[in-house]
């Protein structure tokens, strides 16, 4: 299958105006492997693939005290605003791991069936004369999955934080803000999806506040 999609690839390039996008931009030939399926990631590993990001999902019960975490003086948790809405855009594609796809305005509003405005913050930097929005937090009510879930759950969609704020608290302060909207709405569990491109990567955030890991998968990729 590798090979032939190393085939596809080379004919539509080969179809494709000299100097377009379509003939010059790195081509890649991905897949997902469940994390426990060692037999699978052996096999893509034969084939020439290697792992390139980190997929898990993490849990944690609302049952348990949620942590306070200091942040810096100027830097503030405030609720969700339409004011804010797209420099937190822009503060999601700086924020992103290279290679990863930025948003366009589109884009970002379009993900929005299940989203929670009353769950979701802004960190917002009031050091300087204008205030600069320094991370986000975007929550979702998967609602038609409780049933099948067996209890009621608050979902971290979406957090970035700019690299000028990093370890500053920003992120854990955004999800332990979070963590209390669930709470208030009656949630039994808050849970997210951990996008990372090392083993381990943003899940150590999550593992501090209490999560733990619960499924996960790997994305192989053929150059």
């Amino acid at each position: 299958r590798a090979a032939r999609a190393r085939r596809l690839i080379g004919a539509e390039r080969a179809g494709a105006a000299p100097g377009s996008i379509a003939a010059t931009a790195p081509a890649h030939v991905v897949t997902t492997v469940l994390e426990e399926d060692e037999r699978m990631q052996e096999h893509m590993r034969d084939l020439g693939f290697s792992a390139r990001r980190w997929y898990r999902e993490v849990r944690r019960s609302l049952a348990d005290a949620v942590p306070e975490v200091d942040i810096d003086g100027f830097l503030t948790i405030e609720p969700w605003s339409q004011d804010y809405d797209d420099a937190a855009r822009r503060v999601h594609n700086q924020s992103l791991a290279v290679g990863s796809f930025t948003m366009s305005r589109e884009d970002w509003n379009a993900g929005r069936t299940y989203f929670v405005p009353q769950w979701s913050f802004i960190a917002v930097d009031r050091s300087g004369d204008r205030a600069r929005v320094a991370g986000y937090l975007r929550s979702a009510r998967y609602e038609q999955d409780w049933e099948a879930l067996g209890w009621r759950e608050g979902y971290t969609d979406m957090l970035g934080v700019l690299a000028d704020y990093g370890g500053r608290g920003v992120a854990p302060a955004l999800l332990t803000a979070a963590m209390r909207a669930y709470q208030r709405d009656g949630m039994e569990f808050a849970a997210a999806g951990v996008d990372s491109d090392s083993p381990t990567g943003a899940v150590d955030l999550y593992r501090e506040l209490g999560y733990a890991p619960t499924q996960g998968s790997l994305l192989y990729a053929l150059d």
